[in-house]
């Protein structure tokens, strides 16, 4: 499921390697609501560099996958967890019409990428 979300960078984070194979970035994003929410974006492995031109405080719109798992841990309960996953930056500019983007390719297919997650 992909979803978009618009707001103001509140925080760019390093890039972090879980392991050999996999790698995480997260941005805070906070929206432009009434009621202004902070979401945590991340891009995985080849998208890491995504937010590399991007500042604090510039505002954007991020197109994210909605990923979510379900877990057991090892005394038989049940977790859920959601990530959104990041996959294309576009700064916006005053009026909100996109003014500049950057995004990995159409081909960028992550699903035999690890996610990460301790399971």
């Amino acid at each position: 499921m992909s979803v978009e979300v618009e707001g103001t960078i509140k925080e760019i984070g390093e890039e972090n390697q879980i392991t050999e194979k996999f790698c995480k970035r997260e941005i805070v994003v906070v929206t432009d609501e009434k009621y202004s929410q902070s979401i945590l974006i991340q891009f995985i492995n080849k998208s890491t560099d995504l937010p590399d031109p991007y500042s604090e405080g510039d505002k954007v719109k991020v197109s994210c996958n909605l990923q979510g798992k379900e877990w057991q841990s090892p005394k038989g309960e049940i977790k859920y967890f959601l990530s959104l996953n990041g996959w294309r930056i576009e700064k916006l500019d005053a009026s909100n019409n996109k003014d500049s983007g950057s995004q990995i390719p159409e081909s960028y297919d992550d699903s035999d990428e690890e996610s990460g997650l301790p399971f």
